[in-house]
């Protein structure tokens, strides 16, 4: 039997749907796969009640059975299309949803392959699993109050064994779910802008949008740490420094969206004490929100996509919906994968860009390659090939050119990665807020003075050896 009609474009158009509850908090990690020993994790805060005028501490806690793993960001998409169908077809009225894994695939723009069908399969299994326990955390008639419960009840898959798309499927959501709902608990959400989004950038626009919905008019601000693990589902292993590195392309990207207000990124992170940062966001002005400027797609990149087999459309769409430092690390692991003799398609470059791989740490690339001609006329990966370079006329720039010149391909590669790996901060910063900006000029003349102070730290110690 059918699980009703495909899903339309005009559907997939319609809204998310987020119950805020449930929004408040990272259900699942945002990685591609969860390990398979961690099985619990617990968040906490403290905020201000302005209706009883008294600080609220709140606890919650996810755990997922020993068979199961916890939710990833391919399951919060997943669940996100389960709200978004239910509320078409019944409007949370209904425990009950009948529906096809094609409709829920179609309206993720995914195929329905055995492959997907599978894994939406497992998805099901993975969300019936999972326990929440909220500790003064779930809000309800005007209320704190703790709940215990599992998002839904009840999965009856009809799979035969063979995955079929059509088949009909069902699922029942647990009533607290339906309740908060019917209470208008919720919040939605612009459906085609979330699958635009890479997995951080999406979870980081939902939950901030929240926020905005209580005041858009002041910043708001957040400890960096408890942030990326709590609210965003960054790995709680990462400390301040991942955890900026992870939420900085999400950020640039939803600041090319028109969703947050730029900010240098001093002022986005900004240290507090030793070990403690914070990191702040302001909406952006009406008249931004939503549009993004033809300037935020980097020319350079749609022609790095399209030599390697992307649609220009397909390419436009990246570069504009992804930071330049992830497009271009993607590219680099792509290329040398190739050269190593893997038969790797442009469409594993597409998935890896939009689903952000994690790149294995053995086969990362290395974050500098230079080209040997002309000599120091170096092409740093995230700086385009054709950007104009930095000519320092001195005395020296000649013996960096002798020196350059006489060392082999891959020992040039190795010095350009140590020039990098060792550049002052203010020289780091500068040339990665170029790139991000697309100033290439700029970009070019930091990446030229980092390699030449570098070189002349080593001629010297040879000088003095000698």
């Amino acid at each position: 039997m059918s699980g009703g009609k495909p899903t339309t474009s005009a559907e997939r158009r319609a809204e998310g749907l987020d119950e805020l509850n449930l929004l408040e908090w990272a259900v699942g990690l945002l990685a591609r796969q969860a390990p398979a020993d961690l099985k619990t994790l617990t968040a906490k805060d403290t905020i201000e009640d302005k209706e009883n005028r008294q600080k609220v501490e709140r606890n919650f806690i996810i755990s997922a059975p020993g068979f199961l793993t916890l939710p990833n960001w391919q399951d919060q998409d997943i669940l996100s299309a389960l709200f978004k169908l239910t509320r078409e077809r019944t409007g949370f009225k209904e425990r009950e949803l009948r529906f096809s894994l094609y409709e829920i695939l179609k309206s993720l723009d995914l195929s329905d392959s055995g492959h997907y069908c599978r894994r939406v399969s497992q998805s099901l299994d993975r969300w019936s699993g999972l326990w929440l326990k909220f500790i003064n955390a779930w809000r309800k008639n005007g209320k704190w109050c703790s709940e215990t419960f599992h998002i839904i009840d009840r999965v009856k898959l009809n799979s035969g064994g063979d995955y079929d798309p059509h088949a009909q499927q069902v699922i029942y959501w647990n009533d607290l779910v339906l309740e908060s709902v019917a209470a208008k608990h919720t919040r939605s959400f612009d459906w085609d802008l979330y699958l635009s989004l890479s997995p951080t950038a999406k979870r980081m626009d939902r939950f901030l949008d929240k926020r905005f919905g209580l005041d858009d008019r002041r910043p708001w601000t957040f400890e960096l740490v408890a942030f990326g693990h709590h609210k965003i589902g960054l790995s709680r292993n990462y400390g301040v420094n991942k955890c900026k590195e992870k939420l900085l392309p999400a950020i640039l990207e939803l600041e090319a969206k028109g969703k947050l207000r730029p900010m240098p990124i001093e002022e986005r992170f900004t240290k507090q004490s030793k070990g403690l940062w914070h990191v702040h966001f302001a909406k952006a002005k009406r008249s931004a929100a939503g549009k993004t400027s033809a300037a935020t797609v980097a020319p350079d990149l749609v022609e790095q996509l399209t030599a390697r087999s992307i649609t220009p459309q397909k390419a436009a769409t990246l570069a504009a919906n992804h930071s330049r430092p992830a497009i271009e690390e993607k590219i680099r692991y792509y290329d040398i994968q190739r050269r190593r003799g893997k038969n790797l398609q442009a469409g594993f470059l597409v998935s890896s860009i939009e689903q952000q791989y994690e790149l294995p740490a053995s086969q990362m690339p290395t974050a500098v390659v230079f080209s040997s001609r002309p000599a120091l006329a170096t092409t740093v990966a995230a700086t385009p090939a054709n950007a104009p370079t930095m000519r320092v006329e001195d005395p020296q720039q000649r013996t960096r050119e002798a020196y350059w010149e006489s060392l082999p391909p891959n020992e040039q590669e190795r010095l350009a990665a140590e020039a990098f790996q060792q550049a002052d901060r203010i020289a780091l910063d500068g040339w990665h807020r170029s790139n991000e900006k697309g100033l290439t000029r700029i970009a070019a003349e930091y990446r030229q003075a980092i390699l030449n102070k570098y070189l002349d730290r080593l001629i010297a110690t040879y000088r003095k050896a000698s």
